[in-house]
């Protein structure tokens, strides 16, 4: 049976499904929302801005769930870190040549 109730996306996902996804805003419970042709996805382990591969936990028609495999392109705010681990976001790097030049110019 289709829904064709507007703004239902007509996509479907399955587990274990690799996506390709750029993270938009953070959702409750330490996931970051992103969208594949309409369908949102909770993305754990991302933030926002980022370019992720992501792969499918679970899914149903309207939300799918996902966890990060690989950054595919930072975000522009890559030099800011994560805190806390119940935040559920994953530990950050801070970019080297930022932090450097940030010194430097003190």
């Amino acid at each position: 049976m289709n829904d064709n109730t507007p703004g239902s996306p007509q996509v479907t996902v399955s587990a274990g499904e690799r996506l390709d996804l750029l993270v938009e805003k953070p959702a409750a419970g330490g996931r970051m929302i992103a969208r594949h042709q309409g369908l949102v996805v909770l993305v754990h382990g991302a933030i926002p801005g980022e370019r992720v591969l992501a792969r499918i936990e679970r899914a149903d028609r309207n939300l799918a769930f996902a966890s990060v495999e690989r950054v595919l392109e930072p975000s522009a705010g890559e030099g800011i870190t994560a805190t806390g681990a119940s935040s559920g976001m994953r530990p950050r790097r801070v970019n080297a040549s930022r932090t450097t030049s940030a010194l430097s110019s003190s």
